[in-house]
């Protein structure tokens, strides 16, 4: 990697210890929870305490979309990385989320266009007001949510609340953060109906959003720009090969 591109600290907004931290202490009704909207597999979510950006940062720009089509014995690879070939059903083998089912409506597909509906979903679920759109305060009160203790344990519009805050917890945090101080939307169309969670294809979006940080990443090294900031999963290309 050209010293010129790669001086400046890279950082990012992927944090699997911030995830690690809060899941370890799950009661066993919160991991019940997790494993009913078909996420159990984060709660063996090893601690990583440090993530090799520039590592990553390498494997993003050796991505390249995969244009074969399927077959019927194989399936359309999304990518390949040095050569591999890679899936969203490696997505799910990794992290355990769901893979298949609906897909998670793309961010072109609902820019202004979330309905009033799931935005009020998710904004009653984590006790935010409208308009707040902050991403370090959305994920404060998702971690809030995750945190809170139930002595005579949940009633069902505690539970209902919980898998929203989870999914936006752990999306923000480690499967597809966003670089920007906003949160994308997009998949607030996909928390409408908390007991429909595990209906969607959460491992393609996983990969989309890989997939828009590898274009940004190799658009920056062929204009000659400085690459600062990785979104998307970064650890994603790393654990998947």
């Amino acid at each position: 990697m050209p010293r010129s591109r790669s001086h400046r600290k890279l950082s990012s907004p992927c944090s699997p210890k911030a995830v690690h931290k809060v899941i370890s202490r799950f009661s066993l009704e919160k991991k019940q929870l997790v494993r009913s909207i078909d996420f159990g597999g984060l709660l063996e979510l090893p601690l990583h305490r440090k993530v090799g950006h520039r590592f990553s940062l390498w494997l993003l720009t050796k991505v390249v979309r995969d244009a074969a089509g399927a077959s019927a014995s194989q399936p359309a690879a999304v990518g390949k990385v040095a050569g591999i070939p890679f899936y969203p059903q490696d997505v799910s083998k990794v992290f355990g989320v769901p893979s298949g089912g609906r897909p998670v409506p793309k961010k072109d597909q609902v820019q202004g266009l979330v309905s009033d509906e799931a935005k009020a979903t998710v904004r009653g679920a984590l006790s935010l007001e409208e308009g707040d759109d902050s991403r370090l305060r959305i994920l404060h009160a998702a971690k809030h949510v995750l945190k809170k203790k139930f002595r005579r344990g949940m009633a069902e519009k505690d539970r209902a609340a919980f898998k929203i805050a989870f999914v936006v917890f752990v999306v923000g945090n480690l499967l597809a953060p966003r670089a920007t101080d906003s949160v994308s939307l997009d998949y607030f169309m996909a928390l409408r109906r908390p007991d429909e969670i595990q209906t969607y294809d959460w491992s393609e979006y996983v990969i989309r959003v890989i997939l828009d940080s590898v274009c940004q990443v190799q658009a920056a090294f062929a204009q000659g720009r400085p690459v600062e900031n990785l979104f998307g999963c970064i650890i994603g290309p790393v654990w998947i090969l």
